[in-house]
């Protein structure tokens, strides 16, 4: 995955809103798919190309100054995509914004070495208490109880 970021500037139209809204379903398939490649290949990324990801995610969730020009033209763009028809294509392209900056932070969590710290103790409390240990072979959906165990780790850091 090369870090030009292939979408930032979609995905800054979006956010600015300036996609025609013609495009949202073309947006949304390619969020989507860099959401994937970041959750399946971000071991694989140079350390800068992790940092400017995560750059790029804090960058869309900043709040930002907006004055009332700026709150009037956004307005008036949701106003035109709802009017032409493109309201759902407009909510899938955000949710899948919302997704790639979610996995893009979810990633960089799981890199702190506190995390990986706090896991390993969890699954070792776990493993180790035989109450537990029970309600584990009971649970059928592994990924169930191993996104259990990874929320419970996050509170904890």
């Amino acid at each position: 995955m090369s870090v030009s970021i292939p979408f930032e500037q979609e995905a800054k139209k979006v956010v600015n809103r300036t996609t025609n809204p013609s495009n949202f379903s073309l947006v949304n398939r390619q969020l989507r798919s860099a959401a994937g490649s970041i959750r399946q290949d971000w071991k694989d990324l140079s350390s800068q190309q992790r940092e400017d990801l995560k750059q790029f995610a804090y960058t869309l969730i900043e709040p930002r100054e907006a004055n009332v020009w700026t709150k009037l033209r956004a307005r008036l763009y949701v106003l035109r995509v709802f009017m032409t028809g493109r309201g759902e294509d407009f909510i899938r392209c955000l949710d899948a914004l919302d997704s790639l900056v979610d996995n893009i932070l979810d990633a960089a969590e799981r890199d702190q070495p506190e995390y990986n710290q706090i896991l390993s103790d969890t699954i070792e409390n776990i493993s180790s208490s035989s109450s537990t240990s029970s309600e584990i072979l009971e649970i059928k959906d592994s990924n169930g109880w191993i996104q259990r165990l990874s929320n419970q780790a996050l509170e904890e850091v």
